[in-house]
Protein backbone atom coordinates (compact mmCIF):
# COMPACT_ATOMS: atom_id res chain seq x y z
CA UNK A 1 0.00 0.00 0.00
CA UNK A 2 1.75 2.95 -1.17
CA UNK A 3 1.41 6.55 0.90
CA UNK A 4 3.72 9.23 2.33
CA UNK A 5 1.54 9.60 5.51
CA UNK A 6 -0.74 7.77 8.16
CA UNK A 7 -2.73 9.60 10.24
CA UNK A 8 -3.71 7.87 13.02
CA UNK A 9 -6.84 8.53 15.25
CA UNK A 10 -5.65 7.91 18.83
CA UNK A 11 -7.42 7.82 22.18
CA UNK A 12 -6.52 5.92 25.41
CA UNK A 13 -5.28 2.64 23.99
CA UNK A 14 -1.79 2.75 22.04
CA UNK A 15 -1.77 -0.66 20.16
CA UNK A 16 -3.99 0.60 17.96
CA UNK A 17 -1.92 3.57 17.00
CA UNK A 18 1.38 1.51 17.28
CA UNK A 19 0.74 -1.72 15.50
CA UNK A 20 -0.61 -0.52 12.29
CA UNK A 21 2.50 2.17 12.24
CA UNK A 22 5.00 -0.35 12.38
CA UNK A 23 3.27 -2.97 9.76
CA UNK A 24 2.72 -0.02 7.25
CA UNK A 25 6.37 1.94 8.08
CA UNK A 26 4.95 5.20 6.47
CA UNK A 27 7.31 7.66 6.38
CA UNK A 28 5.37 10.30 8.05
CA UNK A 29 3.32 8.93 10.95
CA UNK A 30 0.30 11.83 12.55
CA UNK A 31 -0.86 11.23 15.75
CA UNK A 32 -4.35 12.83 16.01
CA UNK A 33 -5.58 13.72 19.54
CA UNK A 34 -6.75 15.50 22.58
CA UNK A 35 -5.69 16.91 25.19
CA UNK A 36 -6.86 14.57 27.42
CA UNK A 37 -4.94 12.16 26.22
CA UNK A 38 -1.39 13.71 25.05
CA UNK A 39 0.77 12.12 27.80
CA UNK A 40 -0.28 8.45 26.78
CA UNK A 41 0.08 10.20 22.95
CA UNK A 42 4.01 11.13 24.10
CA UNK A 43 4.37 7.73 25.35
CA UNK A 44 3.90 5.81 21.78
CA UNK A 45 5.52 8.82 19.52
CA UNK A 46 8.69 8.07 21.00
CA UNK A 47 8.33 4.27 19.22
CA UNK A 48 7.13 5.19 16.12
CA UNK A 49 9.94 6.89 13.31
CA UNK A 50 8.67 10.15 12.34
CA UNK A 51 5.96 10.50 14.44
CA UNK A 52 3.82 13.84 15.12
CA UNK A 53 1.11 14.76 17.02
CA UNK A 54 -2.10 17.12 16.30
CA UNK A 55 -4.59 17.77 18.30
CA UNK A 56 -7.97 18.59 18.32
CA UNK A 57 -11.31 18.91 20.55
CA UNK A 58 -12.51 15.48 20.97
CA UNK A 59 -16.42 16.51 20.62
CA UNK A 60 -16.14 19.22 17.96
CA UNK A 61 -17.02 17.48 14.99
CA UNK A 62 -16.38 20.79 12.63
CA UNK A 63 -12.93 21.94 13.73
CA UNK A 64 -11.44 17.98 14.07
CA UNK A 65 -12.69 17.95 10.65
CA UNK A 66 -10.66 20.58 9.39
CA UNK A 67 -7.75 19.76 11.14
CA UNK A 68 -7.58 16.32 9.36
CA UNK A 69 -8.15 18.00 5.69
CA UNK A 70 -5.16 20.22 6.67
CA UNK A 71 -2.99 17.26 7.28
CA UNK A 72 -4.63 15.41 4.43
CA UNK A 73 -3.57 18.29 1.99
CA UNK A 74 0.06 17.90 2.98
CA UNK A 75 0.61 15.03 1.47
CA UNK A 76 1.04 13.20 -1.72
CA UNK A 77 -0.38 9.85 -0.72
CA UNK A 78 -2.14 9.83 2.89
CA UNK A 79 -4.14 7.31 4.36
CA UNK A 80 -5.64 7.27 7.62
CA UNK A 81 -6.08 5.05 10.90
CA UNK A 82 -9.75 4.88 12.07
CA UNK A 83 -9.28 2.28 14.96
CA UNK A 84 -8.74 4.35 17.71
CA UNK A 85 -9.92 8.23 18.61
CA UNK A 86 -13.51 9.37 20.08
CA UNK A 87 -16.52 8.39 17.60
CA UNK A 88 -16.55 12.34 16.50
CA UNK A 89 -12.78 12.11 15.80
CA UNK A 90 -13.54 9.27 13.43
CA UNK A 91 -17.06 10.80 11.93
CA UNK A 92 -14.26 13.61 11.16
CA UNK A 93 -11.83 11.78 9.53
CA UNK A 94 -14.34 9.47 7.42
CA UNK A 95 -15.71 13.12 5.87
CA UNK A 96 -12.30 14.28 5.23
CA UNK A 97 -11.38 11.25 3.57
CA UNK A 98 -13.99 11.00 1.49
CA UNK A 99 -13.38 14.59 0.38
CA UNK A 100 -9.75 13.78 -0.75
CA UNK A 101 -10.53 9.68 -1.49
CA UNK A 102 -8.07 8.75 0.82
CA UNK A 103 -7.79 5.15 2.41
CA UNK A 104 -8.94 4.20 5.44
CA UNK A 105 -7.31 1.70 7.47
CA UNK A 106 -8.93 -0.03 10.19
CA UNK A 107 -7.29 -2.84 13.00
CA UNK A 108 -9.57 -5.87 14.50
CA UNK A 109 -8.85 -8.02 17.01
CA UNK A 110 -10.19 -11.82 17.91
CA UNK A 111 -8.51 -14.82 19.36
CA UNK A 112 -5.36 -13.09 19.77
CA UNK A 113 -4.44 -12.34 16.25
CA UNK A 114 -4.59 -9.01 14.72
CA UNK A 115 -5.66 -7.97 11.35
CA UNK A 116 -5.44 -4.58 9.76
CA UNK A 117 -8.08 -4.20 6.90
CA UNK A 118 -7.97 -1.11 4.38
CA UNK A 119 -10.28 0.50 2.16
CA UNK A 120 -10.67 3.04 -0.26
CA UNK A 121 -12.76 5.91 0.11
CA UNK A 122 -14.57 7.42 -2.74
CA UNK A 123 -17.76 10.58 -2.91
CA UNK A 124 -19.92 7.81 -3.73
CA UNK A 125 -18.04 4.86 -3.06
CA UNK A 126 -16.39 2.29 0.12
CA UNK A 127 -14.40 -0.59 -1.16
CA UNK A 128 -12.50 -3.01 0.75
CA UNK A 129 -8.77 -3.75 -0.90
CA UNK A 130 -7.11 -5.87 1.30
CA UNK A 131 -7.07 -7.37 5.28
CA UNK A 132 -3.81 -8.32 6.06
CA UNK A 133 -2.96 -10.29 9.19
CA UNK A 134 -0.26 -8.57 11.56
CA UNK A 135 2.93 -10.16 11.78
CA UNK A 136 4.38 -10.09 15.59
CA UNK A 137 5.42 -6.42 16.24
CA UNK A 138 6.25 -5.46 19.33
CA UNK A 139 8.02 -6.39 22.81
CA UNK A 140 7.82 -6.27 26.21
CA UNK A 141 9.61 -3.53 26.33
CA UNK A 142 7.51 -1.51 23.49
CA UNK A 143 4.81 -2.43 25.48
CA UNK A 144 5.44 -0.83 28.42
CA UNK A 145 7.02 2.04 27.13
CA UNK A 146 3.63 2.61 25.54
CA UNK A 147 1.65 2.74 28.27
CA UNK A 148 4.21 4.06 31.11
CA UNK A 149 6.49 6.56 31.33
CA UNK A 150 9.54 3.94 32.22
CA UNK A 151 9.85 1.18 34.30
CA UNK A 152 13.15 -1.27 35.86
CA UNK A 153 13.47 -4.37 37.13
CA UNK A 154 13.68 -5.76 40.73
CA UNK A 155 16.87 -8.08 41.96
CA UNK A 156 15.17 -10.92 43.40
CA UNK A 157 14.89 -11.91 46.83
CA UNK A 158 17.46 -14.59 48.60
CA UNK A 159 17.88 -16.06 51.51
CA UNK A 160 21.57 -15.40 53.98
CA UNK A 161 22.46 -18.90 51.73
CA UNK A 162 21.83 -17.15 48.48
CA UNK A 163 19.15 -19.72 47.41
CA UNK A 164 15.87 -17.65 46.06
CA UNK A 165 13.25 -17.22 47.82
CA UNK A 166 10.11 -20.04 47.54
CA UNK A 167 8.27 -16.91 45.20
CA UNK A 168 10.72 -15.57 43.26
CA UNK A 169 11.88 -19.10 42.60
CA UNK A 170 8.06 -20.17 41.26
CA UNK A 171 8.40 -17.31 39.17
CA UNK A 172 11.77 -17.77 37.88
CA UNK A 173 10.53 -21.23 36.89
CA UNK A 174 6.99 -20.18 35.39
CA UNK A 175 9.10 -17.61 33.05
CA UNK A 176 11.50 -20.90 32.08
CA UNK A 177 9.07 -23.11 30.94
CA UNK A 178 7.16 -20.47 28.95
CA UNK A 179 10.55 -19.17 27.32
CA UNK A 180 11.17 -22.94 26.15
CA UNK A 181 7.19 -22.58 24.85
CA UNK A 182 8.26 -19.63 22.70
CA UNK A 183 6.75 -16.90 24.92
CA UNK A 184 8.61 -13.29 26.12
CA UNK A 185 8.75 -13.17 29.29
CA UNK A 186 9.91 -10.56 31.95
CA UNK A 187 10.57 -10.90 35.43
CA UNK A 188 9.72 -8.24 38.24
CA UNK A 189 8.92 -5.45 36.97
CA UNK A 190 8.28 -1.91 38.82
CA UNK A 191 6.40 0.29 36.65
CA UNK A 192 6.61 4.00 36.83
CA UNK A 193 4.40 6.70 37.48
CA UNK A 194 1.36 4.99 39.55
CA UNK A 195 0.14 6.48 42.56
CA UNK A 196 0.67 3.72 44.52
CA UNK A 197 4.10 1.82 43.72
CA UNK A 198 3.04 -1.72 42.48
CA UNK A 199 5.00 -4.40 41.23
CA UNK A 200 4.18 -6.95 38.27
CA UNK A 201 5.50 -10.40 39.27
CA UNK A 202 6.10 -11.34 35.08
CA UNK A 203 5.19 -9.92 32.42
CA UNK A 204 4.28 -12.45 29.73
CA UNK A 205 4.16 -11.43 25.56
CA UNK A 206 2.80 -13.94 22.68
CA UNK A 207 2.47 -12.50 19.23
CA UNK A 208 1.24 -8.92 20.04
CA UNK A 209 -0.89 -9.83 23.53
CA UNK A 210 0.74 -9.15 26.61
CA UNK A 211 -0.45 -10.04 30.28
CA UNK A 212 0.22 -9.45 33.44
CA UNK A 213 1.19 -12.09 36.00
CA UNK A 214 0.37 -12.18 39.90
CA UNK A 215 2.61 -15.23 41.19
CA UNK A 216 1.87 -16.42 44.62
CA UNK A 217 3.32 -19.30 46.90
CA UNK A 218 1.34 -20.70 49.73
CA UNK A 219 3.37 -21.86 53.05
CA UNK A 220 3.47 -25.39 53.59
CA UNK A 221 3.40 -27.78 56.56
CA UNK A 222 6.33 -30.75 57.05
CA UNK A 223 3.44 -32.39 55.45
CA UNK A 224 3.17 -30.19 52.41
CA UNK A 225 -0.29 -29.17 53.46
CA UNK A 226 -0.72 -25.84 52.65
CA UNK A 227 -1.15 -23.83 55.48
CA UNK A 228 -3.85 -20.70 55.95
CA UNK A 229 -4.74 -18.79 58.76
CA UNK A 230 -8.50 -18.23 58.77
CA UNK A 231 -7.39 -14.52 58.15
CA UNK A 232 -5.73 -14.96 55.22
CA UNK A 233 -8.25 -17.28 53.71
CA UNK A 234 -8.76 -13.77 50.97
CA UNK A 235 -4.93 -13.28 50.87
CA UNK A 236 -5.33 -14.26 46.96
CA UNK A 237 -8.02 -11.67 46.37
CA UNK A 238 -5.47 -8.94 47.23
CA UNK A 239 -3.20 -10.45 44.18
CA UNK A 240 -6.33 -9.90 41.98
CA UNK A 241 -6.46 -6.34 43.23
CA UNK A 242 -2.91 -6.16 42.43
CA UNK A 243 -3.32 -6.70 38.85
CA UNK A 244 -6.81 -4.64 38.53
CA UNK A 245 -5.20 -1.93 39.70
CA UNK A 246 -1.88 -2.22 37.12
CA UNK A 247 -4.41 -2.67 34.45
CA UNK A 248 -6.35 0.48 35.44
CA UNK A 249 -7.05 2.69 32.13
CA UNK A 250 -4.37 4.70 33.19
CA UNK A 251 -2.09 2.60 33.53
CA UNK A 252 -1.70 -0.75 31.54
CA UNK A 253 -4.52 -0.60 30.51
CA UNK A 254 -8.21 -2.94 29.59
CA UNK A 255 -6.44 -4.57 26.99
CA UNK A 256 -3.79 -6.40 29.28
CA UNK A 257 -4.63 -9.80 30.25
CA UNK A 258 -5.03 -10.47 33.54
CA UNK A 259 -3.17 -13.79 35.19
CA UNK A 260 -2.96 -15.40 38.49
CA UNK A 261 -0.95 -18.22 39.30
CA UNK A 262 -0.88 -20.17 42.51
CA UNK A 263 0.30 -23.34 43.62
CA UNK A 264 -2.78 -24.20 45.53
CA UNK A 265 -6.47 -24.80 44.94
CA UNK A 266 -8.49 -21.74 45.78
CA UNK A 267 -11.60 -21.70 47.57
CA UNK A 268 -14.30 -20.76 45.19
CA UNK A 269 -15.80 -17.76 46.36
CA UNK A 270 -12.29 -16.65 45.91
CA UNK A 271 -12.56 -17.87 41.92
CA UNK A 272 -15.68 -16.45 41.34
CA UNK A 273 -14.12 -12.75 41.86
CA UNK A 274 -10.99 -13.22 39.85
CA UNK A 275 -13.67 -14.47 37.19
CA UNK A 276 -15.93 -11.80 37.34
CA UNK A 277 -12.92 -8.89 36.79
CA UNK A 278 -11.74 -11.05 33.72
CA UNK A 279 -8.97 -12.37 35.52
CA UNK A 280 -7.56 -15.95 34.59
CA UNK A 281 -6.80 -18.41 37.37
CA UNK A 282 -4.03 -21.00 37.07
CA UNK A 283 -3.57 -23.61 39.53
CA UNK A 284 -0.54 -25.64 39.73
CA UNK A 285 -1.35 -27.55 42.49
CA UNK A 286 1.64 -30.40 41.90
CA UNK A 287 4.26 -27.55 43.07
CA UNK A 288 5.63 -27.11 46.13
CA UNK A 289 8.50 -24.83 47.48
CA UNK A 290 8.13 -22.68 44.39
CA UNK A 291 9.61 -25.80 42.45
CA UNK A 292 7.56 -28.43 39.92
CA UNK A 293 7.80 -31.92 40.72
CA UNK A 294 10.48 -33.50 39.02
CA UNK A 295 9.35 -36.46 36.38
CA UNK A 296 5.62 -35.03 36.49
CA UNK A 297 5.06 -32.58 33.59
CA UNK A 298 1.50 -32.34 34.12
CA UNK A 299 1.20 -28.76 35.72
CA UNK A 300 4.16 -27.86 33.27
CA UNK A 301 1.75 -29.00 30.54
CA UNK A 302 -1.17 -26.91 32.22
CA UNK A 303 0.78 -23.76 32.43
CA UNK A 304 1.55 -24.05 28.74
CA UNK A 305 -1.72 -24.49 27.68
CA UNK A 306 -3.69 -22.28 29.91
CA UNK A 307 -1.29 -19.61 29.36
CA UNK A 308 -2.01 -19.75 25.51
CA UNK A 309 -5.50 -19.82 26.07
CA UNK A 310 -5.13 -16.27 28.54
CA UNK A 311 -3.21 -14.71 25.60
CA UNK A 312 -5.45 -14.59 23.17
Amino acid sequence: MPMDALISLMGEQPMPALLPARFLKAPRNILVTSDEFRRRVEYVSRLIDGAEIVEVEPYDLEGAYRKIRDVLEGSREPAINMTGGTKIMALAAFHAAGDRKCRLVYMTTAGGACTLSSYYIGRKIIRLESSEPLPELITIDDYLRAHLPGYSIRRPETREDGTLLPGHKFEKEIARILKSSGFEVLIGVEPEGMEKQEEIDLVVRRGNVVGVVEVKVHRHDKYGKPKIHPEEAWHPKRGYEQLLALCAREYLGLETKRIFITDYKNEPEVRTFGDGHGIRTIELCSCFGGSFPPGDKSDEYKLVREMKTALT
